[in-house]
């Protein structure tokens, strides 16, 4: 079993590296958005040849390390999915914009040795080192370094380490679309999802309802679609509450 933290250390980042990585991720989105396919549901036909097509343009005068732009092109496609995964529930903004000015690290961009942190900024040129000898709040003991995000004015920083899990019993669950089957002990319990299920169904009606108006009338699509993902939000969330509290009650019972 893997545990998995995260830590904020003070850093002062290169600016140029992160200003520059804010414009490439918006660059990125606008050719990536540009391949979203509207039909009866909106789908991203982004293929290998035009990552390819993006990598090599956003290349081109790229001061810094080649993985950057990897990394900027991987975080707008989730950024984009996200999105379409949103506008299929009626539920996303009508533009789609890079606000932050974070930079995503991927592992081949840094180095551990004697707890020093090496991040590559300009390849075999420019690094960023941080002592993370210096931060008490980070264990000495993890195993690994899962990922960074750097700011201007921080450094996030993800560990890893694997660890054994301790329990006095054992419970599997089963998730299916109208039930949660539950093994505990060597019993089995079996909770009812039909209720949520109907509530999803429900506000997928009205939505697709309400889509065929906003052609007509946007701001009052708006509105009533705010409102029905709140009441449906506010549904399933009580239902939720009540399902993982019967479960945990079974689960105290049987300890």
């Amino acid at each position: 079993m893997e545990a998995v933290k995260s830590y904020r250390i003070p850093v002062e980042a290169p600016k140029d590296l992160v200003e520059s990585y804010f414009e490439v991720k918006k660059k990125a989105l606008e050719v990536v958005f540009s391949r979203v396919k509207f039909s009866k549901k909106a789908h991203l036909d982004f293929r290998r040849e035009h990552r390819k097509a993006l990598r090599d343009e956003l290349l081109k005068n790229w001061m810094f390390s080649k993985h950057y732009v990897d990394s900027a092109i991987n975080s707008v496609i989730g950024l984009v999915k996200g999105w379409i995964a949103l506008h299929n529930r009626g539920r996303a903004k009508n533009t789609l914009k890079i606000t932050k000015r974070t930079v995503y690290v991927k592992s081949t961009l840094f180095s551990l040795r004697d707890g020093v942190l090496r991040i590559s900024i300009e390849s075999d040129k420019r690094y960023l080192e941080v002592d993370l000898m210096k931060y008490p709040w980070i264990p000495k003991d993890f195993d690994k370094i899962g990922c960074l995000l750097m700011t201007e004015k921080e450094l996030i920083i993800t560990v890893k380490k694997e660890v054994e899990p301790k329990a006095g019993g054992w419970a599997s669950f089963d998730v299916n679309l109208t039930n949660v089957t539950a093994f505990i002990d060597g019993k089995t319990e079996r909770y009812d999802l039909k209720e949520l299920y109907h509530i999803h169904r429900a506000y997928e009606i009205k939505r697709q309802r309400v889509q065929k108006l906003s052609k007509f009338k946007p701001k009052t699509a708006r509105k009533l679609l705010n409102k029905y993902s709140k009441r449906e939000k506010n549904r399933a969330g009580d239902f939720m509450q009540k399902l993982t509290t019967n479960i945990a009650r079974a689960l105290e019972e049987k300890s």
